[in-house]
């Protein structure tokens, strides 16, 4: 059976959750974790009860053969040039949001991404969220208001609101975000030689998106996509 060997750098909060679901998945392994504080990640270890290495630095994932798959999790200022230095090690990239924090660094990931031909799946957990793709089947078909949704063509005849009865996103704690989905996701991906879901192009315009926003709000005007420079 195929196995991806997972080597996780930054060790928070939802790292945790990240490294939990991959020791669930029978085709990925962690092989090693890594920090700025050597100690985060040997904590990490023993809590979660993992036979892995322990890197001193994000080089050292880099240059490991065993590593296949690099998840990145360290603070949003490093994503871009981590994720970069991933791809163009040829290791295949799992990086939290924000994966860019300007456009110049948004463009650099995908024509890195795109030029080693790796997989790359973005922690858009949300969107695997049974609340948030109940709401997506119903665009144009009714109105959501938080827990509650109106359609006739579901419920002919519906009065009134109805209330999704399902996990929300209703909770700063990460520990019920189907990040599970997410790497099962990556996994398939991998063995079928096929994009991930939230893939490099998804990314690129999300973020594209959220830039523009920022651009809009700062010039007072209006602003046209693709963003320019």
């Amino acid at each position: 059976m195929k196995t991806y060997g997972v080597g996780v750098f930054g060790i928070g909060w939802v790292a945790g959750e990240h490294i939990n679901a991959y020791t669930r998945n029978p085709h990925m392994r962690v092989v090693a974790l890594g920090s700025r504080q050597r100690k985060s990640a040997q904590a990490a270890k023993e809590r979660l009860c993992l036979d892995c290495d322990i890197a001193d630095t994000y080089d050292e994932l880099l240059r490991r053969d065993d590593v296949d798959i690099i998840d990145v999790c360290s603070p949003n200022a490093l994503h871009a040039e981590q994720a970069i230095a991933a791809a163009e090690a040829g290791k295949h990239v799992v990086i939290e949001k924000p994966i860019a924090m300007n456009l110049g660094e948004l463009r650099a990931i995908r024509d890195a991404v795109a030029k080693a031909k790796v997989k790359l799946q973005v922690g858009f957990v949300a969107r695997l969220n049974p609340h948030i793709q109940s709401i997506r089947s119903m665009i144009s078909k009714g109105s959501v208001l938080n827990e509650k949704f109106y359609t006739k063509s579901w419920f002919p005849g519906q009065q009134g609101w109805q209330h999704f009865t399902t996990t929300f996103l209703d909770s700063g704690d990460v520990a019920h975000y189907p990040f599970q989905g997410m790497m099962d996701d990556l996994a398939a991906a991998l063995l079928e030689d096929k994009e991930a879901t939230a893939n490099i192009h998804e990314a690129y315009k999300s973020h594209e998106i959220c830039l523009a926003i920022d651009r809009s709000i700062e010039t007072g005007r209006a602003v046209k996509l693709p963003l320019a420079e």
